[in-house]
């Protein structure tokens, strides 16, 4: 048994790993006993705990539950789905096994992700460790020197956030984040500009680390207008970085929640109390930046010395693959739910030569991330698969409907679908997380 298993994952990989770089792809912190199973063996305990729920003892099926449940969210992909000859109480089972994954699943989406490193350990020696233990492609750039992975750090074995651990590297080693990485699914530190570093040890960064991000204040702007003096402000740009294992839909910052003193603890006011900042977020760039607009404040006062501010993100969950066999036989209307999203296969039209399948997907929730301005949706990876793994992409899209919850889509393939299976794969929940930046001790021009 193990030894087809291993035949068939391999036959899979070599089948799947284009796809494997499109933009939906979503690593996750390791979590629970999955850890400690490769793929190949985490197939196979999957499998075998499955066979268990049709042991005639109540005692062995209720054991492989809770079997399957502990092995984390990873177990996820493989379990099977239900279908109409098997028994009820088996369906049952894996119906619950599947509820709590996926909730476990959301609950490591939205938190921060943590890391132990212990003893005295290089830059490069430190980031291979956080990018075991979390999941986030960290690294030296590539084209850094060889000495920049080579300072050590003396690391105390306590538990701390990604984002601390980055901090403390940048700041022992004088590395800097590249801003050029060209890839939101990496984070490469190269050394900081010999005048940068001067400049910061005699004007600290004002950053903070919140969750899964890094906010730093990149600029404070004070403009008066000769025309409208109500108009006249001071203004601080914030730099909103996520842990590369994530991809939010959105970011806002309402400027409600936004609470300033001066050094002599007068409150600072922001212009539109009202109003929601917010920016789009690029695919490719796993940054924002924000302005938020205060009135004027005394030219005496030299610093803000302390703020908060609420971060309001829109994250994708876990991404779940959605299979319709033998989708070419199948009556539209057929429907798929995992988790918060239900994919519907609404029909299929032949165009010329081309088939066309329509595709709706649809949030329990109505959480604004199929908004018209959220592309994410088009890159949801879909290919046709026939009996021997062979596999279709479409050639071409195009959106049929979209608004705050759900979204039409019409992939146009040269195949004919016929007796091959259409696999989808979309993020099956969007969360919904807010967290609170306390920054000191910001300057004031």
């Amino acid at each position: 048994m193990r030894w087809l298993l291993k035949i068939l994952l391999l036959a899979s990989l070599a089948v799947i790993l284009p796809f494997a770089v499109l933009p939906i792809a979503r690593a996750e912190p390791p979590v629970a006993q999955a850890d400690q199973l490769d793929e190949m063996d985490l197939i196979e305990r999957v499998s075998e705990l499955q066979d268990q729920f049709d042991d005639e003892r109540i005692s062995q099926r209720d054991a492989a539950e809770q079997a399957l449940i502990k092995l984390g969210p990873r177990a996820l992909d493989h379990l099977d789905d239900p279908s109409d000859d098997m028994p009820l109480d088996k369906t049952e089972r894996l119906a619950r096994v599947r509820a709590k994954l996926e909730t476990l699943a959301g609950r490591a989406a939205s938190q921060a992700s943590i890391v132990t490193l212990k003893g005295n350990l290089s830059v490069e020696e430190s980031l291979k460790q956080i990018k075991s233990q979390t999941a986030n492609d960290v690294a030296i750039g590539a084209d850094a020197s060889a000495d920049a992975g080579k300072p050590t750090i003396a690391w105390q074995g306590k538990p701390i956030p990604f984002w601390s651990a980055i901090t403390r590297i940048r700041q022992e080693a004088g590395l800097t984040i590249d801003p050029y990485a060209a890839d939101a699914t990496k984070l490469r530190l190269i050394p900081a500009d010999p005048a940068t570093t001067a400049f910061v040890k005699q004007n600290p960064a004002v950053e903070a680390t919140t969750d899964m991000f890094h906010v730093q204040v990149t600029r404070v702007d004070a403009a008066k207008n000769l025309t409208h003096s109500n108009l006249d402000h001071v203004s601080l740009t914030l730099l909103i970085r996520w842990e590369p294992r994530l991809r939010p839909i959105s970011l806002k910052l309402p400027a409600s929640s936004v609470k300033a003193n001066t050094s002599n603890e007068h409150p600072v006011t922001v212009l539109n109390p009202q109003s929601v900042l917010a920016t789009m977020i690029q695919p490719q760039i796993p940054e924002v930046q924000l302005t938020i607009p205060f009135k004027p404040v005394p030219r005496d006062v030299d610093q803000i010395e302390s703020l908060t501010a609420t971060i309001d993100a829109t994250l994708p969950g876990r991404t779940e693959t959605f299979r319709f066999r033998r989708v070419g036989k199948l009556p539209p209307g057929k429907k798929i739910t995992r988790a918060g999203a239900t994919v519907t296969m609404e029909g299929i039209d032949k165009n010329e030569d081309l088939f066309g399948i329509t595709l709706s997907l649809e949030f329990d929730e109505e959480l604004n991330a199929l908004e018209s301005h959220q592309a994410w949706v088009f890159d949801n990876p879909i290919h046709l698969e026939d009996a021997q793994k062979k596999i279709s992409t479409p050639l071409t899209y195009e959106s049929v409907r979209q608004d705050n919850n759900r979204v039409a889509v019409t992939y146009y393939f040269a195949d004919d679908p016929g007796e091959r299976t259409l696999v989808y794969q979309t993020p099956a929940a969007i969360l919904q997380i807010q967290s609170t930046v306390r920054m000191k001790n910001i300057p004031l021009p």
